[in-house]
């Protein structure tokens, strides 16, 4: 039976927002021609290296998996001081449970509550120590036509630039699309978010960095194991690992010896590129980061090489984001002059336990400034001195450096957040958003490389296995251009040669087929994901789009069912089961899908549109005049169209 075409129109609608959400698959093939064939190196047979913790052997005695957490409590016994100023140090504030956010920010006019945006109007309730979101479409009156109301129950972020809040049924987490903005201190819609933005499931390389510790389900894109969190902020042992055996030793169950203490680690003692480690663990995002093909998200001990666990990608333009203080920092000349016995780092000018105070900072971080450069001199060490007079710096910023040096700019991926510029320029630059370019195609290398790897280096094994997984992800996000699509694919089919029971590579495979314009080498690529996780939840969706795009509706049909099972609370998976029952005419089938589409998104036109047309075949023509009323209220931009639509189906 042929589908509808207003059915096919309705898939058109559903797969922006996929993308949105992080699920990336789309419609539209690559317009841009392929790489020209290259011949591709020989490579050695990959492996899963051996994990590092176990053959690490370094004097840490608190590297190998065994090694328990133990907990702050536990910390605060002996450490005290340094667990109440973590308390009110960003990291310390990372995320709350609601009823335990100690600062909850203003609800009135002058910080934007409720606030109007993308012709809707959100409004944030509490009561009885419960918060409530409320996202709705109010008439000409300023009364709600049709209103997604819902529970948060986590604060993320500190405050100091924004807060998120989360939700949570069953495990799984979604963000709202609510957020407040610490700098300007009002309320405004999440970053990234449009009118087209569905629900944004939250995957656990974001929860990593914002809380203590978390278990994503394998397989699942947006499902932890309970409790959801174990410890909410930042804890000791991210920086300085599990305490098991510390605190056996300081409780005297193990005997205490002279010297250095390696029952825990201490960053401050670690070689510069592991203590810096440390940091990048969250404070190195990159274009993207994946974690390495047999490690787990919370594999990372300190003390040991980051790389071993997690894989960065970056590109060498410059740019201000949120979270790229590291890139910036290592193209100052600060960084590239210092020595390896005193390397500049995070460490060199933060202190992870304090945050000074606002009256602090100047003095707090001019000291730092001043172990390396001198406040004064002869003319013989103008090099390391400021040139600018005592008395014109105190004029112009109180004698601030980084006020002159570091200077906070609009970052480029948040609105409403100034970050600070970690390039320590002599004069102050503006940084330039990046914007993707094909260059490095023309020059025959790629737009992003390893971070922890030279761009000379030859890249060989997992290194290459997972540059193509993540260039992959980049082209599907639109960092760079969709013809490095092949250059993915490429990367990929030499790895599943090698190791093809690589579920997340097939998924990756799928996702650059679908952008370099070969749907149904896509399907097949996500069919080989699934023989080995038949509930890998990226690939069930992957392949029921790509089954429905092809027209092959019984087999997306079952798909999607597993998709749903898999995912009860994703709208737009019901929505597609609701589509396919429509094109077959199989009204009372897909009945249910229909509305717990609209349960899950009451204020989508789409959801509404298809759960009209089923009240009408199912004989609820009331029902439905009334539900098709609520859409023109709603007002949205293809009403006259979506008018012809009502008055032909109607009459049927």
């Amino acid at each position: 039976m042929n589908t509808p075409p207003w059915v096919r129109w309705s898939v058109l609608l559903i797969l922006p927002l996929l993308l949105v959400v992080g699920v990336y698959f789309l419609l539209r093939n690559a317009d841009a021609p392929p790489l020209p064939s290259r011949e591709k190196p020989e490579l050695p047979v990959l492996r899963t290296t051996a994990d590092p913790r176990l053959t690490y052997n370094g004097p840490y005695r608190n590297i190998h998996p065994d090694v328990k957490y133990v907990g702050d409590a536990a910390c605060a016994d002996c450490h005290f001081d340094q667990v109440e100023t973590f308390r009110h140090h960003p990291m310390g504030r990372s995320l709350f449970p609601i009823a335990e956010e100690p600062n909850p920010a203003p609800l009135d006019p002058a910080s934007r509550q409720p606030f109007q945006a993308l012709g809707r109007t959100y409004r944030v309730e509490r009561k009885s120590g419960r918060t409530w979101h409320h996202e709705s479409r109010l008439d000409d009156r300023g009364q709600p036509i049709a209103e997604n109301s819902f529970e948060v129950k986590y604060a993320i972020g500190s405050g100091t630039h924004g807060q998120s809040f989360l939700r949570e049924r069953d495990g799984y987490v979604v963000q709202s699309p609510i957020t407040w903005y610490g700098q300007k201190k009002i309320w405004d819609v999440s970053p990234g978010w449009t009118e087209a933005t569905g629900p944004r499931p939250v995957e656990g390389r974001c929860l990593f960095c914002h809380s203590n510790q978390v278990s994503p389900t394998s397989g699942r894109y947006n499902h932890f194991a309970e409790p959801l969190f174990r410890g909410h902020t930042i804890g000791c042992e991210r920086c300085h690992g599990p305490g098991e055996r510390h605190v056996a030793k300081w409780s005297g169950k193990e005997p205490v010896e002279p010297g250095q203490d390696f029952s825990i680690v201490n960053p401050r003692h670690l070689p510069w590129q592991q203590r810096e480690a440390v940091c990048q663990q969250c404070h190195l995002e990159g274009e993207t980061r994946i974690v390495r093909r047999g490690r787990a998200l919370n594999d990372f001990r300190p003390g040991l090489p980051l790389e071993n666990f997690w894989t960065v990608a970056i590109h060498d333009e410059e740019d201000h984001k949120v979270v790229n203080h590291v890139e910036q920092m290592y193209r100052s000349t600060c960084f590239e002059r210092s020595g390896a016995e005193s390397k500049l780092g995070c460490i060199s000018c933060h202190d992870p336990h304090v945050k000074p105070s606002p009256e602090q900072r100047t003095e707090y971080f001019r000291k730092s400034c001043l172990k390396c450069h001198k406040d004064g001199g002869s003319e013989a060490s103008k090099e390391t001195h400021c040139r600018l007079p005592q008395s014109e710096r105190l004029q112009r910023n109180q004698n601030s450096c980084f006020e002159c040096h570091m200077p906070k700019q609009q970052v480029s991926d948040v609105p409403h957040v100034a970050g600070t510029d970690h390039r320590i320029t002599r004069a102050p630059q503006p940084i330039a958003a990046h914007v993707p370019t094909e260059h490095r195609y023309r020059s025959g290398q790629l737009p992003v490389r390893l971070f922890h790897r030279r761009a000379t280096d030859v890249l060989i094994g997992e290194d290459r296995r997972d540059l193509g997984v993540m260039l992959a992800e980049c082209v599907n996000h639109n960092k760079v251009h969709v013809r490095y699509s092949v250059s993915a694919i490429e990367l990929l089919d030499a790895s599943l040669s090698e190791v093809p029971a690589d579920v997340d590579a097939w998924e990756a495979k799928g996702v650059a087929m679908v952008r370099a314009g070969r749907p149904r080498e896509a399907l097949a690529a996500f069919h080989q994901g699934l023989q080995t996780d038949a509930n890998q939840e990226m690939c069930l969706v992957g392949a029921g789009h790509l089954s429905q795009r092809l027209d092959q509706n019984d087999e997306a049909i079952e798909l999607w069912k597993r998709a749903v099972r898999i995912n009860p609370f994703h709208p737009l998976y019901h929505g597609a089961l609701a589509i396919l029952y429509a094109g077959k005419q199989q009204w009372q089938q897909g009945k249910e899908y229909a509305e717990k589409w609209v349960e899950l998104d009451p204020l989508g036109i789409e959801s509404r549109r298809l759960r009209t047309l089923y009240l009408l075949r199912l004989g609820d023509r009331t029902v439905a005049q009334r539900e098709f009323a609520l859409i023109e209220a709603l007002k949205p931009p293809n009403l006259p169209e979506l008018q012809k639509w009502w008055a032909t189906e109607s009459k049927r």
